[in-house]
């Protein structure tokens, strides 16, 4: 029996084909690996061939290191040792990738004849900690800001869209120039989850960071050479080398389809606040009908690749497996307002009245005892204060049971400060997934074993490994290319990182507070 044409390869199948139809990809001894240097107009300047290693980090997140290690005969030693009054950019090329950054520290260091200059560079991403979103950035005077909050509600790419081109545009109003260039948005296509942001004076990086963090939406800037350069966007033809910026996210399937891009989003963002609700009521007792919901409602990314335990690729694994701290969590420390405040005006009034009634039974005139007996009610109406519902305690049964008689008891959790309120309610649910046993995996693998960095995977792309019949599921967070004269070109992944997991209840409580907080921007209050 003949196999269908359009019937999938298998693993074995897959691997022999794209030996006979790939080119073979350039690595180690045969990577192309190059260091050039610009003016601060981007005009090329010439290549560094005298390094002795060049090294380069892309993170999905933050600003990218580089480092050069050259000698103190370098031809460019006089340009490079003026970094403290000059913009030197740098683009480090592995293959057909980029690194485009500039000169942030460069050290001399050794005596005559013998010198060595060791370079530290950032990359484009450096411009974002260095532009404030201001509250009103147009026209930008400081000392007229009105509204106090720029705000913003939509999908998670135009809010960086929206703060971005509005300060770009600031820029080059107040000051003739901007250095980054936003390359265009197109709000209908937007699938991206929604979000909200506010923002008063503060700079685009500690502004962005939060909604990037658990997101597959990520910024890309980099370089633009004139005449050498492909275009970075088909909507817009640049004129001039430049650096430019854009932002991403990763395709993904299912979820709540309803035609209409950015409506997809807002719905999608709904869904998994509910799916992540139902898993936090009905996770513990039916799992297996808390994930049903899940599928039905949440949106899926298709790995780009993966190895299994038994791939040369990986050379560095690690799992974290934690013990449970407790099976249950006390919150709080002080009674609700309204019921200290009940009970010091029951005190206060039941003291008077029965000091009242008992100066009329023996027939004492009240006279300037009043006052006294007022006096004595007030200091004695607060004794009851934070004695009644100042705690409240919650409890994983799952895990107690699982645990077993010598679990661990109980741990108090801050945050709280009155028990049985909402606040207290939602703190406590995050107690009880904080204090749960862990299981936090990261992984390094080496480049081509059997996939290869910027062309199998790339910065923000979800893949997976395998650990001991484990299967763990995470984003690249870097990849490491160096080129040193010893070992010619290496390249590092890191997938995974060791950030602690947020309960979907914090996901949950960090979009309220986000809806709050710009409630109250929007009444003009301030932070």
């Amino acid at each position: 029996m003949i196999d269908s044409v359009d019937a999938p390869l298998d693993e074995f199948s897959a691997a022999v084909w794209r030996e006979l139809l790939d080119t073979p990809p350039k690595r180690g001894s045969a990577a192309e690996y190059s260091v050039e240097v610009f003016d601060r107009n981007l005009v090329p300047l010439g290549m560094i061939t005298d390094y002795g290693e060049a090294r380069f980090k892309k993170q999905r997140r933050g600003v990218g290191p580089a480092k050069l290690l050259l000698p103190g005969t370098t031809e460019f030693h006089d340009l490079l040792m003026k970094a403290d009054t000059t913009v030197i950019p740098v683009r480090i090329t592995y293959n057909s990738t980029n690194f485009d950054g500039f000169v942030d520290v460069a050290t001399s260091k050794g005596i005559k004849g013998n010198k060595t200059i060791t370079v530290t560079l950032v990359d484009c991403k450096i411009f974002l900690s260095c532009i404030f979103a201001y509250p009103m950035p147009i026209p930008g005077f400081e000392e007229v800001q009105f509204p106090p909050e720029d705000l913003y509600v939509g999908p998670k790419k135009g809010g960086i869209h929206w703060y971005s081109e509005r300060n770009f545009f600031r820029l080059r109003f107040r000051t003739g120039h901007c250095p980054v260039t936003m390359l265009p948005y197109n709000f209908f296509t937007d699938r991206s989850e929604w979000t909200t942001m506010q923002a008063r004076m503060v700079s685009l990086e500690e502004l962005f960071d939060p909604i990037l963090k658990d997101s597959d939406v990520m910024i890309e800037m980099g370089f633009f050479i004139k005449g050498r350069d492909k275009q970075p966007s088909d909507r817009v033809t640049l004129l001039s080398s430049q650096v430019w910026m854009r932002v991403v996210d990763r395709p993904k399937a299912g979820g709540v389809n309803t035609g209409v891009a950015p409506l997809d989003g807002l719905a999608n963002t709904i869904a998994q606040m509910i799916a992540d609700g139902v898993d936090s009521l009905i996770g513990g007792f039916l799992p297996g009908l808390a994930e049903a919901i899940g599928n039905k409602l949440r949106q899926s990314e298709i790995p780009s690749c993966g190895w299994t335990e038994d791939s040369a690729g990986i050379i560095d694994a690690t799992l974290e497996v934690t013990h449970p701290q407790a099976y249950s969590v006390i919150v709080g420390g002080k009674s609700p307002t309204w019921l200290n405040k009940l009970l010091q005006i029951a005190i206060e009034q039941g003291i008077i009245a029965l000091a009242t009634a008992a100066l009329t039974a023996l027939s004492i005139p009240l006279g300037g005892l009043g006052g006294i007996i007022g006096a004595v009610a007030g200091a004695l109406s607060t004794i009851l204060d934070d004695v009644f519902l100042a705690f409240m305690k919650a409890t994983d049964y799952k895990a107690k049971k699982e645990l077993g008689p010598l679990a661990r008891p109980e741990k108090f959790v801050n945050g709280g400060s009155a028990g049985y309120t909402f606040s207290s309610y939602q703190r406590a649910q995050q107690g009880i997934f904080d204090i749960k046993g862990k299981r936090r995996a990261k992984v390094q693998v080496i480049d081509w074993a059997p996939f290869g960095a910027f062309e199998d995977f790339d910065i923000g792309h979800l893949v997976w490994w395998e650990d001991e019949g484990e299967r763990f599921t995470d984003r690249v967070e870097s990849i490491e290319v160096v080129d040193s004269r010893n070992d010619r070109v290496l390249v590092d992944t890191v997938i995974g990182d060791d950030e602690p997991e947020k309960s979907p209840q914090q996901r949950n409580q960090e979009r309220f507070k986000r809806l709050f907080s710009m409630f109250n921007a929007m009444t003009l209050a301030t932070n």
